[in-house]
Parts: structure tokens; sequence; C-alpha cells
């Protein structure tokens, strides 16, 4: 009864394969989303099913220790996919391939990053934690190529326009935006 339960309860999935720490040049995010994970583990059952989309190898990284039975996890095969062609199929399209498989309704991008295609009746989270492009720009001039700082800058508007709620780490991310 229990298996029956669960299984018409609503999903979210929580998107956390495109964080990988060695590739990374920030340990933000990924820890504003290992600390999300675990308050989540600490909650009383909330009515929905919590999918962790993590990459393969990296479940230790971000799935503590006794998990409540409302939360799940699903491990894409393969190496991590911090950077490169791996990070865009999987920012695009794997994880909306887990979406389906797991059927949720909303998924969270804690990055901040959404997908190009949104499917009809899925719903995107996401957290926006700055503005990097513009802070890479000025800051770091040169640090960063034109095409990433482009492609940041392209995801940042996209994310803003796609997503059906944006939320941000703090005020000052706020106000920036």
């Amino acid at each position: 009864a229990s298996a029956i339960y669960r299984s018409s309860m609503p999903c979210v999935l929580f998107y956390a394969a495109d964080q990988d720490p060695s590739t990374t040049s920030s340990l933000g995010i990924l820890n504003y989303s290992r600390r999300l994970i675990q308050e989540f583990a600490r909650q009383p059952d909330p009515g929905f099913t919590l999918v962790l989309l993590v990459a393969e190898g990296h479940r230790q990284l971000f799935v503590p220790d006794g998990l409540p039975a409302w939360i799940t996890v699903d491990e894409l095969p393969g190496p991590p996919r911090g950077t490169g062609l791996r990070r865009l199929w999987c920012d695009h399209v794997g994880v909306l391939r887990s979406a389906r498989r797991q059927g949720a309704r909303l998924i969270h991008f804690p990055k901040g990053w959404v997908p190009l295609r949104k499917p009809p009746g899925l719903r995107f989270l996401a957290t926006i934690h700055d503005a990097i492009p513009e802070y890479c720009a000025v800051h770091h001039p040169g640090g960063t190529s034109r095409l990433k700082r482009a492609y940041f800058a392209w995801a940042l508007r996209h994310s803003l326009n796609k997503a059906d709620l944006i939320v941000t780490d703090s005020d000052a991310s706020r106000d920036h935006l």
C-alpha cells in the first residue's frame, strides 16, 4: 500500500548532476545544494516525493545517510558532468529525461540555469545566486572567455524568462537582479 501511495504523490526533482567539485571554480553553489538537501532530509513528509538527480560517483557528496522514505536518488550513469558537452547534454536533455522517468511536476535548478525547452506541464524553479556574467566581466576581465561569458549571460536571461519561480540566496543577489 505504501508503494501505491507514493506513486500517486506529486514528484519534485532536485537537479545536482551538473555539480562537480573537481571542475568548479567556486564551491558556493555546491555547498548550498548540499545544505539544502540535508535540511530537506530533516523535514517531515511534505506530501510529495523528492528525487535527487546526481552524477554517478557523487552520491556520497550530496546524499546524507538515513534519507526519509519520501526522498529517493536517481544517479545518471557515466562520468561527472561539470563541463563541456556532457554538461550541456545533461543540462538540456538528461535532466528532462529523468523528470519524465520519475514523473516529476517540478524541477529545482539550484545553479539557476534551466533547459532550453520546457515540456508542457513541467514547472521550473531556479535559484539565482548572482549575475555571474556581469561580475566576471567587471572583476575578472580576460579571466573567462568571451564565449563562456556570452553563454552565461544568455543562460541567466533565459532562466529569468523561463522559470516559473525564481529564488535568490541573498538580498544582494536579489537586488543585483
